[in-house]
């Protein structure tokens, strides 16, 4: 999210704006005029009584002001108030209120993602700085603080980032909505603004989100309120942006107009998931949506993406927003559905897109009503996801816990040591050589610290940085523990010329030690900016290597960044003794940096990246998608999940000053699945030549999970080094060998744990089966799959890319109930009869099918069960002796049903359709009979089908409840072209959904094996 220079906003103000020029409301500034109502008072919030007699009016008679009515009631009265030019005007990120009503303006835009921020608003701003409140704490950057791996950390912040926004809430100087903290996964190390986000596995990721938005927004002793659309917050946070969302400018190819062609196994795997974790776990009370396009749909118009999931499926109890601008980026930039303003902004609200952060729905959406395309009670829902927020904010009735924070509860001396603490934490030790560190200030007197970050200050803080409460630079630090004697060696990150190198290596001959201080900065990586190469630029290999080289004492290279930087001549140095990777480490970096170095503190940071090798990144392009190797094309694949050649550093890896063991005390090595009469194995994928499992795997979706047997594992952590230090355990799975691209491992629990010096810690792990044993196949279906996997505790990977399998690495496998199914090791267990057990048909042949059905007690068919099972693939030859076996028994089923028993998934949508199966709600057909539903799809795109080829959103509920839980259809395919299909698109949509469709038809409706359209 940012702004961008083509695109001019109103001005933004404060949290309450009102008229009068000597007005303040809670202190506020007047930003913005009110012609019709005058505010002499202070007042904390809306429904103050003083405040509605000043405006002429009673608060009484307003419901939106009664506390005895629930919020949704409350806020409904709000909405029937408003006439629709009013509603219209409180759905863009400056909600422009209602004074007749006593409505004030709200200002919804404000950023916190490691600190209060007054970046990324436009001209008037919600949360500002000056004399009466100078700076706010600025932690380090959030790859930073993610390599701590320390959940309580996270959280930490995130409560001292809401402190100090509400002490300036108090104060006039910001919002109560941030749009923090920003969650994609870091698909690619060349993307731009890894700096923001926790890295690249979607787990950790989750982890962060859930922590930090929990630290954002609970209010203490309310954490476990039941209902959760009235549960207080201390601010709202935002997890962004959703979804598929990690190219920003590469070469040339933005953000805006970048279509990630994703597969469903990908999305739901990998994309979706740090987002799922953040509404179900974190209960966030935003979500923001991203300007790419996923599969050919624009984030923020997408319903499936929007109103399915995340309001849908995940419950969210708040708003969506776009990424500013979105709703503009479709329209002038993607020519999407090459749409006028009202059709993309129906659109939107359709999909479920609640805010405009940008002027679209505030100019175009009465309009968009008065011409049919949306209806004033989508904009009604819109109003009521926002308001119900506001009121939990304590917008509406104040916040009386927090009223008397003030300016001394920003920039406190006990939030400068948390950012100090964070940084530390999140240094990582790359190279430590004979135990070259920590120094000693007993024969270290005088340091050389040289390097373009030698003496950063704003370089530390990275973007979406405020004004911090004040800067320790590395010379700083390192002035504490001795003499510095301070050269450049380059002007900046660019060293575009090595005429100062020089300087610098006097320095280094002339001092006990050096530091090379340097990296990359915002000129290298930052929002809409990709980085083209992984090497240090300019000249800084050779301001290393002379340093390193001529250097007096031991040397330590210092690197600041974001994403990896190919390093691996230094690590392979002799002459540099000791590598620290320190992120951007926030307004005390300088202070964290030396502080490792010298032994205050002992490092136990882990890389939350996997760092590369230059080559990597010159073997395939940021723009293509998969994870997964593509072999064809000699595309490796991406992050640690599925790549398993050489690195620089692999994500997890950290050294310490100490030494530790571990010791696996007791652990679960079987789990019982027991499945029920309308639960049945599904298919996976084996290596040709492994054993595969006689029972696959099963469909999660149909577990119970929370009655399963969760896997316990409890570690002894031993430190048998001589410092103090802290050790980050690691618990990755390791699914059942010969799973076609399953993943070679995944995070699935990780914890820091303290342990002094010849001490010891237990470590438990308690693991949900369902969250950290499953697989994601290839149709996109969440599988627990059968067999014995492996958990990998530790840092397993060593600097040299070789596995290293620590103590207590342990097998679990999933095991059957009965003593004959367990001769059967893989087999999940099951307590049906066989007479009540639903076929798996596609391993039998046509003569053993009429035996085989003989066995079914069935009343009535029920062909939804069957749907997205293994005889999905069968031929109609198999499909008439089914039929004929069912007639024989007296079941009532006409011979098209069982034909689309028997049909691939895409073509069950199209028989359906082609049967009158989906009917409108006055129960007339979509369609006549035996006809095709029509898209030109020679001259228009795929994507058009949902919006344009009469696939409303009631017929694809309709798809929904025809299938049931057996039948999600691959929801992704059926709306990327999937049913109806040029040839142009054969390529594409054949590596998303299989190649079950015959692209040889050239437009229109593809045929079904019978012939039937």
């Amino acid at each position: 999210m940012v702004a961008r220079s083509f695109i001019i906003l109103s001005s933004l103000a404060a949290t309450f704006l009102f008229t009068v020029i000597s007005a303040r409301f809670n202190g506020l500034p007047t930003q913005l005029k009110d012609t019709t109502s005058t505010v002499n008072g202070n007042y904390t919030h809306v429904c103050d009584a003083l405040r509605f007699f000043e405006l002429g009016l009673n608060v009484k008679d307003f419901a939106y002001c009664d506390t005895s009515l629930p919020y949704e009631v409350r806020v409904k009265d709000l909405i029937d108030r408003m006439t629709l030019t009013e509603k219209v005007n409180q759905i863009g990120d400056t909600a422009y209120g209602v004074p007749r009503i006593g409505l004030p303006q709200y200002e919804w835009w404000s950023e916190a993602l490691h600190g209060v921020s007054d970046v990324g608003q436009w001209n008037s701003k919600a949360t500002f700085f000056d004399d009466a409140v100078p700076g706010a704490t600025s932690f380090p950057t959030v790859i930073t603080t993610a390599a701590s791996f320390n959940q309580s950390l996270w959280k930490k912040i995130g409560q001292v980032v809401s402190t100090e926004a509400r002490a300036m809430h108090n104060l006039g100087h910001a919002g109560l909505t941030f749009w923090s903290p920003n969650i994609n996964v870091v698909r690619d190390p060349r993307w731009g603004r890894a700096l923001e986000t926790p890295g690249e596995d979607p787990y950790v990721v989750g982890e962060y989100a859930v922590n930090y938005v929990r630290g954002l927004q609970d209010v203490e002793g309310t954490e476990n309120v039941t209902d959760l659309n009235s549960r207080p917050l201390k601010v709202a946070a935002c997890c962004k942006h959703y979804a598929a969302y990690d190219v920003d400018n590469w070469l040339g190819i933005e953000r805006y107009n970048f279509d990630a062609r994703v597969t469903e196994q990908d999305m739901l795997e990998t994309f979706l998931k740090p987002f799922e974790m953040c509404v179900k776990e974190g209960d966030v009370s935003s979500v923001m949506c991203s300007y790419n396009k996923i599969n050919g749909i624009p984030a923020c118009a997408d319903p499936r993406l929007l109103r399915g999931k995340i309001r849908g499926e995940w419950d969210l109890h708040g708003y969506i927003v776009s990424d500013c601008d979105s709703i503009e980026v479709m329209i002038n930039h993607q020519k999407w559905l090459k749409d006028e303003p009202e059709d993309a902004v129906a659109q939107a609200l359709k999909a479920g897109l609640d805010l405009d952060c940008g002027n679209y729905y505030t100019n175009y959406a009465r309009n968009s009503v008065g011409k049919g395309k949306v209806s004033e009670k989508d904009i009604d829902v819109a109003l009521k996801n926002l308001y119900i927020v506001l009121m939990r904010l304590g917008f509406f009735d104040g916040s009386p816990q927090f009223e008397k924070l003030d300016v001394t509860d920003v920039c406190s001396d006990e939030h400068i040591e948390l950012a100090t603490e964070a940084a530390r934490e999140g240094i990582v030790l790359l190279k430590n050589d004979n135990q070259t560190l920590p120094w000693s200030t007993d024969e270290i007197k005088t340091i050389a610290v040289v390097g373009p970050h030698a003496n950063a200050t704003s370089a530390m803080i990275g973007n979406y940085a405020g004004v911090p409460c004040q800067y320790t630079s590395p010379i700083d630090g390192f002035s504490k523990y001795g003499k510095v004697i301070y050269e450049m060696g380059c002007v900046d990150v660019a060293c575009k010329n090595d005429s100062i190198i020089f300087p610098a290596v006097r320095a280094a001959k002339k001092a006990d030690a050096t530091v090379v201080m340097v990296g990359i900065d915002l000129s290298v990586e930052a929002e809409s900016l990709d980085r083209e190469d992984l090497n240090l630029p300019g000249y800084q290999n050779q301001l290393i290597n002379l340093v390193a080289s001529q250097s007096k004492g031991p040397v330590v290279v210092v690197i600041m960044s974001a994403g990896g930087v190919d390093i691996s001549f230094a690590r392979d140095s002799s002459k540099v003794h000791s590598i620290l990777w320190a992120g951007y480490p926030g307004e005390e970096g300088g202070k964290a940096i030396a502080d490792v170095v010298f032994g205050k503190y002992n490092p136990g940071g882990r890389l939350p990246l996997t760092w590369h090798e230059n080559g990597y990144v010159e073997m395939l392009p940021m723009t293509s998608m998969p994870l997964r190797p593509i072999d064809h094309l000699g595309y490796p694949g991406r992050t640690y999940k599925f790549y398993n050649s050489s690195t620089v550093y692999p994500f997890g890896y950290g050294l310490s000053y100490t030494n530790f063991t571990y010791s696996l005390v007791s652990s679960t090595k079987y789990l019982q699945v027991e499945l029920n009469k309308f639960q049945h194995c599904r298919e996976l994928n084996y290596t040709e030549g492994l054993y595969k499992p006689a029972c696959p795997a099963i469909l999660i979706d149909d577990l119970q999970c929370n009655e399963l047997q969760n896997v316990e594992l409890n570690l002894e952590v031993k430190n048998v080094g001589e410092k103090d230090g802290s050790e980050v355990v690691i618990v990755y799975w390791s699914p059942p060998d010969g799973i076609v691209d399953a993943p070679i491992k995944q995070v699935v629990a990780f914890k820091r744990v303290f342990v002094a010096a010849g001490g010891s810690e237990k470590v438990s792990f308690v693991l949900n089966a369902c969250k950290s044993l499953g697989v994601v196949d290839y149709k996109g279906y969440n599988l627990m799959p059968s067999g014995g996997g492996q958990f990998i505790i530790g840092s397993d990977l060593s600097a040299s890319g070789k596995e290293k399998l620590l103590a207590g690495n342990k097998r679990a496998r999933i095991r059957p109930v009965s003593k004959e199914e367990r001769r059967n090791q893989d087999v999940f267990s099951s307590q049906r009869s066989p007479k009540t057990e639903e076929p798996s048909l596609e391993r039998w042949s046509p003569a053993e099918i009429p035996n085989l059905l003989a066995t079914l007690q069935i009343d009535r068919f029920k062909p939804r069960y069957y749907i997205g099972a293994a005889s999905d693939k069968m031929g109609l030859e198999k499909a008439k002796v089914v039929e004929n076996s069912l007639l024989e028994k007296g079941v009532a089923v006409e011979t098209t049903d069982i034909e689309a028993l028997f049909l691939p998934k895409h073509r069950y949508i199209l028989w359906l359709l082609a049967h009158k199966k989906l009917l409108t709600k006055d129960s007339q057909p979509y369609i006549e009979d035996k006809k095709c539903v029509m898209c030109n799809c020679d001259s228009e795109s795929v994507d058009h089908l949902f919006f344009k080829c009469n696939l409303s959103k009631q017929l694809w509920n309709r798809v929904l409840h025809w299938v049931g839980i057996h039948g999600q259809l691959d929801a992704y395919c059926v709306f990327s072209g999937d049913i109806f299909a040029g040839t142009n698109q054969a390529s594409s949509v054949n590596r998303s959904c299989g190649s079950e469709i015959d692209f040889s038809i050239p437009g229109h409706c593809l045929q079904r094996n019978n012939g039937n359209s």
